[in-house]
């Protein structure tokens, strides 16, 4: 009698085991494992490698390096208005970069006029800079650096913002102060000095989360940063100018001509170094997605007293949209907060479903929204700033953790909403200022599933 053999199933690996193998032989050991047991699996491998990443943000050291021009040589380069100045990410070996710091150093002239009066518009410095691309095998950043400030605002009560980032009642040296910032911003004089240092994350959901990190070990596409500088340094818009005039005549702010303008981009990258241990802490980012932040279709072609609406046309699942409303009424607010008279945010482009809706023929002021962000964050945004989605913080006892999930999903493909549309009103736009397009535009930060691939 001929004994038969029965077929043995695959030796049961362990979750640092599956994480070692590569994509391929994962897919292929799951393939031959029940469905029960490779569910379970996989989540055991999730949770291995989310600790594993976390753990590698946690102990690993922080670096920085001079990100260097991408053409010619030398550590800056100059700035001047409408210019376009791109740096590469520095290579490090087995090195990720986490984020980079731009630092601008800049003189400049106030014309006297005739009893000519300047004031700083509500983007004010961070202005200087109309527009920053990060580009990794395609672009994975695009957006205005002002936003930044409302950005570091959602972080939690404690996160010091640009340009108001002081350190009130604690210790603080003097020269470090004037080395990020120059104080108050200038405006009246000649030969002013305008510092600004200011720092882009792009793991943007949480410092320890690895979403986001981009690949500079030198076996791969190399990263680069491109620069857009402002259109103008004088004029109305409240989000495209730093300086606008508030009376008088023969008005002008000029660089200074003869003094250095810089423009710096300074990395900040990990490398696997850790001071508790000689061996390289190991980093995963298989299936893990990565963070991107670009701005979204403006919704421009209004006039007041009427609701317009606007699709959220990347349909992603969103962490963050944020809405900046400039009605061109005054420089020195992106808009009123009473000339917006209604607000909603709704699932189809009638608005006949709504997540929420304020202002208006709601028997709900306005107020209530901005009411709402003031209970969450214990502080206001700068009018004009609407938060539409905000998970990380959304439905957490203490923001500053950032472990909030509640993301706007408008990702069909995994059970998301596909035609989110936000609403609003403005009460008056009689008076635009000279050279504003009223308009509302829409910065979102998203993960994308399919990731980055950390070499080629």
């Amino acid at each position: 009698m001929v004994a038969q053999r029965q077929m043995q199933a695959p030796r049961a690996m362990t979750a640092a085991e599956l994480a070692a193998l590569s994509p391929q032989a994962r897919a292929q050991y799951f393939s031959g494992l029940p469905q029960e047991k490779a569910a379970q699996e996989q989540a055991a491998l999730v949770a291995y490698v989310n600790q594993m990443n976390r753990d590698y943000m946690k102990r690993t050291v922080r670096k920085k390096a001079v990100c260097p021009p991408s053409s010619g040589s030398g550590l800056n380069q100059t700035y001047a208005t409408q210019t376009q100045l791109t740096y590469n990410a520095p290579i490090a070996t087995d090195g990720f970069l986490e984020g980079f710091y731009v630092r601008l150093n800049l003189k400049v002239d106030f014309a006297t006029g005739t009893s000519a009066v300047y004031a700083a518009t509500a983007a004010r410095e961070l202005a200087l800079i109309r527009e920053i691309t990060v580009n990794y095998q395609g672009t994975q950043f695009k957006f205005k650096p002002y936003v930044l400030r409302e950005y570091r605002r959602l972080q939690g009560i404690y996160m010091p913002t640009w340009p108001d980032s002081v350190l009130a009642s604690a210790n603080s040296i003097a020269s470090l102060t004037s080395y990020e910032s120059q104080g108050s911003l200038p405006i009246s004089g000649t030969t002013q000095t305008v510092n600004i240092e200011f720092f882009v994350p792009l793991n943007m959901l949480h410092p320890q989360d690895v979403r986001g990190l981009l690949p500079i070990d030198g076996e791969s596409t190399t990263a680069q940063i491109i620069i857009e500088t402002a259109p103008a340094l004088l004029g109305n818009d409240a989000a495209k100018n730093v300086w606008y005039a508030v009376s008088g005549s023969g008005h002008a702010v000029t660089l200074t001509a003869g003094q250095s303008q810089t423009c710096q981009v300074i990395a900040v990258y990990r490398d696997g170094s850790s001071m508790s241990q000689r061996d390289s802490l190991p980093i995963q980012f298989g299936g893990v997605g990565t963070v991107q932040f670009q701005n979204d279709v403006d919704l421009t072609g209004f006039s007041a007293g009427q609701i317009y609406r606007q699709k959220i046309t990347k349909l992603e699942q969103h962490y963050y949209v944020l809405l900046t409303v400039i009605d061109g009424q005054q420089a020195n607010l992106y808009a009123d907060i009473d000339n917006v008279t209604y607000l909603d945010l709704a699932t189809d482009e009638t608005g006949s479903t709504k997540f929420w809706s304020v202002g208006s023929g709601t028997n709900l002021s306005i107020y209530e929204w901005f009411n709402e962000m003031r209970y969450t964050l214990r502080q206001d945004l700068s009018e004009g700033i609407i938060p539409l989605a905000f998970a990380p913080i959304y439905n957490e006892a203490d923001p500053d953790n950032l472990n909030g999930s509640h993301i706007l999903n408008c990702d069909p493909a995994r059970g998301g909403w596909s035609a989110v549309h936000y609403g609003i009103q403005f009460n008056s736009l009689a008076s635009t200022l000279s050279g504003v397009t009223p308009r509302v535009e829409c910065h979102l930060i998203w993960v994308n599933p399919q990731g980055l691939v950390a070499s080629t």
